[in-house]
């Protein structure tokens, strides 16, 4: 009896979690090579001050898609069902979503203006990622 309660226990937690996917975390990580289809009128978006001025960036928006490296690996996040407006962006990859909410936006010139922005990753509607950036755009 003590062997067939040793052996449900095992069987069932293994099960549990064998059937209860793990949400790990998301990295974004910063690159600095930009393919052309994606250079042009757009936003770029930056950890900090000193990784702008050195062309390191976080994300890149064309107005239509969001390139990053997520996990390593260089995605382009694109719209689905996702909204997109001065300040808000939401674009789909797989199981991920990803959010960009600008909190101020200061215009420099006639093209380019300068931004505070919230960038946000969810998958399967849990938040994996969050960070403040920096960020600048234009034509």
């Amino acid at each position: 009896m003590k062997q067939v309660f040793t052996l449900l226990v095992l069987f069932y937690t293994g099960t549990s979690s064998y059937m209860l996917p793990k949400t790990q975390p998301a990295q974004l990580l910063t690159f600095n090579h930009v393919p052309d289809e994606m250079t042009g009128c757009g936003d770029s978006f930056y950890f900090t001050e000193k990784d702008k001025k050195k062309g390191i960036f976080i994300a890149v928006d064309n107005f239509e898609q969001v390139l990053v490296s997520l996990n390593g690996r260089m995605v382009k996040f694109k719209p689905g069902k996702g909204v997109r407006n001065k300040k808000h962006i939401g674009l789909f990859y797989q199981s991920y979503e990803l959010s960009i909410d600008k909190l101020d936006q200061k215009l420099r010139d006639d093209e380019y203006y300068t931004f505070n922005a919230i960038i946000t990753i969810k998958n399967g509607g849990k938040i994996v990622f969050q960070k403040r950036v920096i960020g600048d755009g234009g034509c």
